[in-house]
């Protein structure tokens, strides 16, 4: 892919106020996928580009060739006042051909037009041409009316110092296995994480489901917890396949609602 239709695909997400999760959503691919379309790394099949041409209204010369229409024209001489947040009381107000640079007493805004970058810090979070870096999410509702939910407190949370000490008392204590059993507790690192993601992101793939199966077939295996024997436990492992199908089934299914909502 050249870079100019990289640029093309950036521009057409951002003007449709979408973020690479939710427009990742809409075709039923990986985040990652919508990533490598817009730094030129990878290119979108036809059926792909097909569906970015619905999504954006736009015909397929347009993404390809560049082609403006009169409303890309329209939004290109709005550009700068329509996108450029309120930085409150100003310092430093900076506009030329290549960049704008606003710092003020709401926070920072720099966007560098010749590369596609735009970094924006103010008291939502922390963005990135227009994704929240670190989980760091935007108050009220996304696009879709989804509810955010701002975890960053919980992922502040020291949790392997909490894991390190529950093994501690574990083995002194005596319970839940004591010293040959209680490190255990360390699995659950992973699905710490792992749960506030999936919240965080409405998405229940992110949760470490294998992690979480292996800790089962330990706690029913192992009779010194709640012991049925390896024999049977195992086939806790069986429901791994069985939990991502139902994720896949909600995904499709979520994916499926959306375009008839999109095509009303």
């Amino acid at each position: 892919m050249t870079i100019e239709v990289a640029n093309k695909l950036l521009e057409l997400r951002k003007k449709s106020g979408m973020s690479q999760e939710e427009l990742a959503d809409k075709l039923g691919i990986s985040r990652q996928s919508i990533s490598k379309w817009e730094r030129a790394e990878s290119s979108p099949d036809t059926d792909n580009l097909i569906a970015l041409a619905k999504i954006y209204n736009v015909s397929l010369d347009e993404i390809l060739l560049g082609k403006e229409s009169a409303l890309d024209e329209e939004f290109s001489k709005n550009e700068q006042e329509e996108d450029i947040p309120d930085m409150g009381t100003e310092f430093i107000h900076v506009d030329d051909e290549n960049s704008t640079v606003r710092i003020g007493t709401k926070g920072i805004y720099v966007n560098e037009r010749s590369k596609n970058n735009e970094v924006r810090i103010d008291e939502n979070g922390i963005y990135v041409n227009g994704e929240p870096k670190n989980h760091v999410f935007t108050r009220g509702k996304n696009k879709k009316g989804n509810k955010f939910h701002d975890l960053s407190v919980l992922k502040a949370i020291p949790y392997p110092i909490v894991a390190a000490i529950l093994y501690i008392v574990f083995g002194f204590a005596g319970i839940c296995g004591g010293w040959d059993w209680g490190w255990i507790v360390f699995l659950t690192i992973p699905l710490y994480y792992t749960l506030i993601d999936s919240i965080e992101y409405h998405n229940p793939e992110h949760f470490f489901y294998p992690v979480f199966a292996l800790i089962i077939f330990f706690l029913w295996g192992n009779e010194c917890w709640f012991g049925i024997g390896y024999r049977i436990s195992w086939v806790v492992f069986l429901t791994i396949p069985i939990y991502y199908s139902i994720c896949g089934a909600i995904k499709n299914e979520s994916k499926k609602k959306q375009l008839e909502s999109d095509n009303l």
